[in-house]
């Protein structure tokens, strides 16, 4: 067994113990939420991060920027921006 098999056994298991305990579908939507995070981060990093021009070192501008995105996505896919 390699390190991707894994990776997708701690994956199935984190999923299948997140449906159980809060449901299928919220688990569902916010396992998509990381995954459409990771890939919104990683593609949009870089043009948020130089709007961050506060922050002086583009290094962390760029984790940042990075951490904002995932997260603001992940919130969204969740649903807990309801009032």
């Amino acid at each position: 067994m390699n390190w991707l098999d894994i990776v997708i056994l701690v994956i199935i298991a984190i999923a299948t113990f997140l449906g159980l305990r809060i449901g299928i579908i919220k688990a569902a939507l916010s396992l998509a939420g990381l995954i459409v995070g990771v890939i919104l981060a990683g593609r949009y990093y870089i043009p948020f991060s130089q709007q961050l021009s506060f922050i002086p070192q583009a290094s962390i501008a760029k984790i940042v920027a990075f951490v904002i995105i995932l997260i603001g996505v992940m919130i969204i896919a969740k649903g807990e921006f309801r009032p």
